[in-house]
């Protein structure tokens, strides 16, 4: 199992938590030997590996110390303040994407006055900017209709940026995130194909996304559309067409980003299975590392070639980069679109 060959390839690992909204953690460090789930850990018998077990339903976090973490030096590409914090509203995922490992957990959500107390202690401690760090921001949209309303009701003074779906997107949504606060969206796409879209169980109306972004724009709601490069299926016209398809969305930015079978996926079970690729314990992750073998599909540097050339394609282009610095209003802004245009170059070396 990947989490035991992690922990016996670093010796800095004592544990490793599989399910940080449990109460696991606490009976772990207070007793190792009572009983909880969750965890795999060292001992003087090797290594432990105690069952995983994912609860449903409303969880509860104390307050996080946020007031720890006060520091200019951490960056988000999209933030619109030097200072910034992140927030949860929900864990896991609802939806069954097979190339990613979040839907393991059994989706889960906080309170709504959970979240305002910790939302009013960020305003308390003079932090403007939150992330909302949920892999699918409203995935129950009624609360989170509901999570703004009372933002504005309780006069809560942040900007925010978050991750959702085009297919949980409508305009009364918008408009109450927009009132609350919301200035970015960060969407997944995946690609522009339908037939890997329903392959993968990525259950998604590719003709909706235009409207969708539309509606941000008319709000002034800034979009990012994230896709990834080299899908097992893929081959060069549905990566074209997919470059193609981010421009023509008329996204703010872009990230593509590089398939990776990650463990614990559905896809990565799948490639093993077929002995489509080598059972590699480096290959966690998909984004900029480069692409992994798989037997049957496009070879690794075409995919990185392709993604290289899906970034000059949609960054470079002079009309972007006039209407970029045009939306400059501040220093602030003209100091982040120099560092998001330097973390362009850095993914192209």
């Amino acid at each position: 199992m990947f989490w035991i060959a992690l922990q016996k390839g670093y010796d800095f690992i004592d544990a490793i938590l599989l399910d940080f909204t449990t109460e696991d953690i606490k009976h772990f460090l207070n007793d190792k030997n009572s009983s909880y789930y969750n965890v795999i850990y060292k001992s003087e018998n090797g290594i432990i590996e105690r069952e995983e077990r994912h609860s449903s339903g409303e969880f509860f976090v104390p307050l996080p110390r946020h007031e720890l973490f006060k520091n200019d030096k951490y960056s988000f590409p999209f933030s619109k303040q030097k200072l910034f914090s992140t927030v949860l509203t929900n864990f896991g995922c609802p939806y069954k994407c097979t190339f990613c490992v979040v839907n393991r957990f059994n989706f889960k959500e906080r309170s709504v006055s959970a979240v305002i107390e910790e939302l009013k202690f960020v305003n308390k401690i003079n932090i403007k900017e939150v992330v909302f760090k949920d892999q699918t921001f409203a995935a129950n949209s009624k609360k989170a209709e509901l999570l703004c309303q009372e933002m504005v009701n309780e006069g809560i003074k942040i900007s925010w940026t978050c991750f959702s779906r085009i297919d949980l997107m409508n305009e009364p949504l918008l408009l109450k995130m927009k009132s609350a606060g919301c200035h970015t969206i960060i969407f997944g796409i995946e690609t522009a194909n339908s037939r890997l879209l329903s392959t993968f169980n990525k259950l998604l109306d590719i003709n909706k996304i235009k409207e969708v972004v539309r509606l941000c724009k008319s709000l002034n709601i800034k979009t990012v559309g994230t896709f990834i490069i080299g899908l097992p299926g893929d081959d060069r016209l549905s990566i074209e067409m997919t470059i193609t398809s981010a421009k023509e969305c008329c996204f703010d930015y872009a990230s593509f980003n590089i398939f990776t079978p990650a463990y614990g996926t559905e896809i990565r079970n799948r490639l093993l299975k077929e002995s489509a690729i080598d059972n590699n314990v480096s290959f966690m992750d998909r984004g900029i590392s480069y692409p992994t073998h798989i037997k049957g599909c496009l070879s690794q540097k075409q995919i990185w070639l392709l993604r290289r050339a899906a970034i000059l394609k949609f960054y470079f282009d002079p009309v972007y980069i006039f209407k970029k610095i045009k939306d400059c209003k501040t220093i602030f802004d003209a100091m982040n679109m120099l560092n998001q245009g330097l973390g362009v170059l850095r993914t192209l070396i």
